[in-house]
Protein backbone atom coordinates (compact mmCIF):
# COMPACT_ATOMS: atom_id res chain seq x y z
CA UNK A 1 0.00 0.00 0.00
CA UNK A 2 1.77 3.18 -1.15
CA UNK A 3 1.78 6.12 1.25
CA UNK A 4 2.67 9.69 0.41
CA UNK A 5 5.24 11.15 2.76
CA UNK A 6 3.58 14.14 4.37
CA UNK A 7 3.86 15.90 7.73
CA UNK A 8 1.55 13.47 9.53
CA UNK A 9 3.54 10.48 8.29
CA UNK A 10 6.85 12.17 9.17
CA UNK A 11 5.59 12.89 12.69
CA UNK A 12 4.54 9.24 13.05
CA UNK A 13 7.99 8.12 11.89
CA UNK A 14 9.53 10.43 14.49
CA UNK A 15 7.36 8.96 17.26
CA UNK A 16 8.18 5.40 16.24
CA UNK A 17 11.90 6.09 15.87
CA UNK A 18 12.01 8.00 19.15
CA UNK A 19 10.25 5.19 20.99
CA UNK A 20 12.74 2.60 19.74
CA UNK A 21 15.74 4.88 20.36
CA UNK A 22 14.62 5.63 23.92
CA UNK A 23 14.00 1.94 24.61
CA UNK A 24 17.59 1.29 23.53
CA UNK A 25 18.92 3.99 25.87
CA UNK A 26 19.50 6.69 23.28
CA UNK A 27 18.70 10.23 24.41
CA UNK A 28 20.00 12.17 21.39
CA UNK A 29 19.26 11.69 17.70
CA UNK A 30 20.10 13.77 14.63
CA UNK A 31 17.60 14.68 11.95
CA UNK A 32 18.87 15.50 8.46
CA UNK A 33 17.18 16.39 5.20
CA UNK A 34 17.91 17.07 1.57
CA UNK A 35 17.30 20.28 -0.36
CA UNK A 36 13.75 19.60 -1.52
CA UNK A 37 11.18 22.29 -0.79
CA UNK A 38 9.28 19.90 1.49
CA UNK A 39 12.40 19.28 3.61
CA UNK A 40 11.91 21.94 6.30
CA UNK A 41 8.28 21.00 6.97
CA UNK A 42 8.96 17.25 6.97
CA UNK A 43 11.99 17.49 9.25
CA UNK A 44 10.08 19.80 11.63
CA UNK A 45 7.24 17.26 11.74
CA UNK A 46 9.66 14.43 12.48
CA UNK A 47 11.20 16.45 15.32
CA UNK A 48 7.69 17.06 16.73
CA UNK A 49 7.27 13.30 16.82
CA UNK A 50 10.62 12.81 18.52
CA UNK A 51 10.08 15.31 21.33
CA UNK A 52 8.27 13.71 24.25
CA UNK A 53 5.86 15.78 26.28
CA UNK A 54 4.62 14.55 29.62
CA UNK A 55 1.57 16.03 31.30
CA UNK A 56 1.16 15.29 34.99
CA UNK A 57 -2.27 15.71 36.55
CA UNK A 58 -2.66 15.68 40.31
CA UNK A 59 -5.88 15.55 42.33
CA UNK A 60 -6.34 16.15 46.04
CA UNK A 61 -9.28 16.48 48.42
CA UNK A 62 -8.12 19.96 49.49
CA UNK A 63 -5.82 22.60 48.03
CA UNK A 64 -3.30 21.72 50.74
CA UNK A 65 -3.40 18.02 49.80
CA UNK A 66 -3.01 18.90 46.13
CA UNK A 67 0.02 21.06 46.91
CA UNK A 68 1.58 18.30 49.03
CA UNK A 69 1.05 15.69 46.28
CA UNK A 70 2.34 17.98 43.54
CA UNK A 71 5.43 18.95 45.55
CA UNK A 72 6.28 15.33 46.36
CA UNK A 73 5.84 14.13 42.77
CA UNK A 74 7.88 16.97 41.30
CA UNK A 75 10.67 16.25 43.80
CA UNK A 76 10.69 12.62 42.65
CA UNK A 77 10.72 13.71 39.01
CA UNK A 78 13.74 15.94 39.67
CA UNK A 79 15.56 12.98 41.25
CA UNK A 80 15.16 10.80 38.17
CA UNK A 81 15.41 13.59 35.57
CA UNK A 82 17.26 16.60 37.06
CA UNK A 83 17.33 18.47 33.73
CA UNK A 84 13.57 18.12 33.07
CA UNK A 85 11.93 21.32 31.89
CA UNK A 86 8.84 21.74 34.02
CA UNK A 87 6.26 24.38 33.27
CA UNK A 88 4.08 26.17 35.78
CA UNK A 89 1.12 24.37 37.26
CA UNK A 90 -2.29 25.26 35.89
CA UNK A 91 -4.26 25.33 39.14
Amino acid sequence: MPVTLNEAVAEGIGKAFGTVALAQGETVVAVGRDGRLSGPALSAAMVRGLVPVVVLRFEGQTPEALHRIETAMLALLHKVKPDAKIGASAH
